[in-house]
């Protein structure tokens, strides 16, 4: 056979020249290259390939299917990260307006023992004593018993009223000052009595006193309601205007003619259930119309009963009427509480007042009297205190949240101890949690106190 000159630089069929490599087309899908025989990675070692085998070498590359789906995931991820991003920054700024405080604070306390410890207080007190006020409270009761004694009757219909004076100057009334109602009928205070000025301040507020009237004569008609009344003796002057009365109960009692009334022993022991219901019921009116601000004691108290004249209920029964007046003196708790540190000598209780926490808990005794007590009569009142009492150092809450607004966190302490000597601890949290410097707005800053 002639040899073909050429043969000699072709490689044999066994050969694996790179020239014998067909170069394919890329495959139309992944299902089109899953089909192939074989396939291999360029990187694949050549002696894990067979020589009898037909190799056919694939670039592996992504379709375009694929990179859309690796791509458009990464785009994804990057949104969602922003997005989260975005909320928590808006979060924190938005939180950021809605900032506020909280300081704990605990007060400078101290128990003192007091062993009958003296003290007075004054109706008109000067700087550095203790001063006291008064306060009154008039109760009416009635209760309905059986009628069946007939007897004529002639009775003074009687009530008290509330006497005011707008003038500069106090008015003193004499016993018997005529009152007179809207339609005339004249009612006579049974005392004389001075009616205090009015204030000095801009309110110029009216000076009162209340005042036991009866009627000028007998009879139902005077039985009435709450009314005005003005002085007859004053027409014509000023005062006429400026020095009046109200009622402060109904006028009851008034009666005449022939009326069927209760047995004296029935209204006797009627009257002494109405008394002790009164007692009970008058003190605890008296405590709940006081100020908060000020303390009562039982026994700074007194109480008066008028027996009013028994009414028809009906054809055959009769009101029996109880009118009971309890009168007391009141104490400022911090200016009491004040003057209990004073008076014990303790020196490390600080700031603009001081009060005592368990004033329950001690005895409270008065001293010096030479008869029954009189809580409106102005005159000083002595008395004594025992027993174990906690002084307490009052702190202005509202000052102290001035004091810290705007500043920093890290400046409270210096804040509070320069300025503040009544609190003995302090302790703020803040809202959001993250915020270290305190609201200007003062409301946004709540400062409790600590009773632990």
């Amino acid at each position: 056979m002639k040899k073909n000159p050429i043969q000699d630089i072709i490689p044999p069929k066994s050969s694996r020249s790179i020239r014998k490599i067909p170069i394919p087309t890329r495959p139309e899908n992944r299902s089109e290259r899953e089909h192939l025989e074989h396939v291999y990675k360029l990187d694949s070692s050549p002696e894990d390939i067979s020589e009898s085998e037909e190799v056919t070498y694939i670039r592996e590359e992504s379709t375009d299917e694929e990179v859309d789906n690796n791509g458009g995931g990464r785009r994804y991820g990057i949104w969602i990260i922003a997005i989260v991003a975005v909320i928590i920054v808006g979060f924190i700024i938005g939180m950021s307006f809605f900032v506020s405080a909280k300081v704990v604070v605990t007060p400078v306390s101290k128990d003192t023992i007091l062993s009958s410890m003296p003290f007075v207080a004054k109706k008109t007190a000067s700087e550095g004593e203790l001063g006291y006020e008064t306060a009154a409270v008039v109760k009416e009761i009635r209760k309905e018993i059986p009628a069946t004694i007939e007897q004529k009757s002639e009775q003074k219909a009687s009530g008290t009223i509330v006497i005011y004076n707008e003038t500069a100057q106090p008015q003193q009334l004499i016993k018997n000052t005529r009152f007179t109602d809207p339609k005339g009928l004249i009612f006579r205070i049974q005392a004389a009595v001075t009616v205090p000025a009015a204030s000095k301040d801009a309110a110029k507020k009216a000076g009162q006193v209340e005042a036991r009237v009866v009627a000028d004569a007998a009879g139902d008609k005077y039985n009435i309601g709450m009314s005005d009344f003005t002085i007859p003796g004053f027409k014509g002057d000023s005062k006429f205007t400026t020095v009046y009365a109200r009622s402060k109960t109904t006028m009851t009692g008034g009666t005449s003619g022939i009326q069927k009334i209760a047995t004296a022993q029935d209204i006797a022991d009627t009257r002494a259930q109405l008394k002790q219901e009164l007692q009970n019921d008058l003190l605890q009116e008296l405590n709940a119309r006081k100020p908060q601000q000020y303390i009562l004691f039982a026994s700074t108290t007194a109480i008066s009963y008028e027996d009013v004249a028994p009414i028809p209920a009906s054809s055959s029964t009769v009101f029996v009427i109880e009118r009971g007046t309890i009168s007391g003196v009141m104490f400022d708790k911090n200016k009491f509480g004040s003057a209990v540190a004073k008076a014990s000598g303790i020196s490390n209780i600080t700031g603009p007042s001081v009060a005592v926490s368990n004033i329950d808990e001690l005895q409270f005794n008065l001293t010096g009297l030479k008869g029954p007590f009189q809580p409106l009569s102005g005159a000083d009142v002595t008395f004594t205190l025992s027993g174990n009492a906690h002084l307490v150092s009052n702190i202005d809450t509202k000052k102290v949240a001035e004091s810290l607004a705007g500043k920093k966190a890290s400046d409270m302490a210096k804040i509070i101890t320069q300025q503040f000597k009544n609190i003995s601890t302090a302790t703020n949290a803040f809202s959001p949690i993250w915020i270290r410097t305190f609201p200007e707005d003062v409301g946004s800053i709540k400062v409790i106190i600590s009773t632990e």
